[in-house]
């Protein structure tokens, strides 16, 4: 993979009126407010717990369209070497013009600089776009996982595996 510098990221971000910046609790907070793509995660006890513990369990990053979030994601690493993808969107994320690639670049990029040799991602089953997109990011198939969500729904697992990575032995 070609490894972008961080001025070719900027002007990219910069082009499209989207810049991504460090993760703050205080983004998440606002997408849930205003209502988040997934309609199931609202903002409650246990969200809130979570916006604000996430970011000390792996890398994590905002996306901002003209300095609103509309993007809040990242790694929570279970143990060296494997994590778990989360993300949140606002609900209307589609109408906002943002390279798809910024993400994908930003995911491979944490891969390789936290050593990551299983990523993994529980889709919510029934959902087709997010099985496009993950799939366009690079992840593959891998299982259900039976009544996996909070509403008791099952999940797909979708896997990325490196290979070659010291920490897979």
């Amino acid at each position: 993979m070609r490894a972008v510098t961080q001025q070719q990221s900027k002007e990219t971000i910069q082009n499209t009126g989207f810049e991504l910046v460090e993760y703050s609790p205080a983004h998440a907070i606002e997408i849930l407010t205003n209502g988040a793509r997934q309609p199931e995660i609202v903002l409650d006890e246990a969200s809130c717990k979570f916006v604000n513990e996430i970011a000390g369990k792996g890398p994590c990053a905002t996306g901002l369209f003209d300095g609103k979030p509309v993007s809040c994601g990242g790694f929570q690493i279970s143990w060296p070497g494997m994590a778990e993808v989360w993300a949140l969107n606002v609900s209307d994320i589609g109408k906002y013009p943002i390279d798809p690639q910024i993400a994908k670049k930003w995911i491979y990029e944490k891969i390789a600089e936290y050593h990551i040799v299983r990523l993994q991602t529980p889709l919510k089953k029934g959902f087709p776009a997010g099985v496009k997109y993950t799939e366009w990011l690079g992840f593959e198939y891998e299982a259900t996982l039976k009544k996996y969500h909070r509403d008791g729904t099952d999940a797909l697992m979708y896997i990325i595996i490196t290979e070659g990575d010291d920490n897979a032995s």
